[in-house]
């Protein structure tokens, strides 16, 4: 078995709650994410200190998680990366500041053909979109996603499978 290559890699975004259907070419993000980086999840275990010598430690809630995704503005999808921050789909053509983000599930599936690694995102949420243009590059840019560890029902938003990925991974 050898590394992960990005060669190897698809990143996928359809709404959240799209349950029991395979992840259509359509849902897939190609030639225009250059990095991606997910941080958070941490849960911290503080103890508490007590005349005599006593300790007691104190479970505090797992942090949010984040998602972070450079990448590159095209002409075909130019306002896909502001769509998803102010409330549109994937295939967003407009995007208007008075809406809020709605929450997205993002697939990160890695395979040589026999073998995967799929992390499984749900309930993400666009929480801010960085677009950049110097003179001598490309417009790009950075887009951010939160999401807690689970849902409202306790269930798991951040799955990470050795299979191929699809919305059946949160039912």
């Amino acid at each position: 078995m050898g590394a992960i290559f990005p060669s190897e890699v698809t990143i996928s975004i359809v709404s959240a709650g799209t349950a029991g259907s395979a992840l259509a070419s359509s849902d897939k993000v190609t030639t225009e994410i250059s990095n991606f980086s997910v941080s958070g999840g941490t849960k911290d275990i503080e103890s508490k200190y007590f005349f005599g010598g006593a300790t007691i430690d104190v479970e505090k809630p797992r942090e949010q998680y984040e998602l972070s995704l450079d990448v590159v503005n095209t002409y075909a999808n130019a306002v896909r990366w502001e769509g998803l921050l102010m409330g549109q789909g994937i295939d967003a053509s407009s995007a208007e500041s008075d809406t809020d983000p709605v929450a997205k599930r993002i697939f990160v599936e890695a395979t040589d053909g026999s073998n995967y690694k799929t992390m499984a995102m749900d309930n993400c949420y666009a929480t801010s979109y960085e677009p950049e243009l110097a003179s001598e590059e490309y417009m790009k840019g950075t887009i951010t996603f939160k999401f807690s560890a689970t849902d409202d029902s306790a269930s798991a938003n951040y799955l990470i499978k050795n299979v191929a990925g699809s919305d059946s991974f949160f039912d």
